[in-house]
């Protein structure tokens, strides 16, 4: 699976919304699937993940920023 470097559309269904804390030096693009690491914040989900995937980003997300996943 290659990571994402910009945003893309995906399509939304109906669910739960939620709001995450971002990891350290994050981006995470919209229209990427994301996981929660040990402390419970969000990272990019990869290949190698061995957690479930939490949710898919609607809008970008940047830590330095100060930003929640949502």
């Amino acid at each position: 699976m290659t990571a994402l470097t910009k945003d893309r559309p995906t399509a939304q269904r109906a669910g739960d919304l939620v709001a995450d804390p971002l990891a350290a030096a994050v981006t995470i693009y919209a229209g990427a699937m994301y996981v929660l690491d040990g402390s419970g914040n969000a990272t990019p989900a990869t290949a190698a993940a061995t957690t479930p995937v939490r949710a898919v980003a609607r809008k970008r997300a940047v830590q330095a920023q100060g930003r929640a996943m949502s």
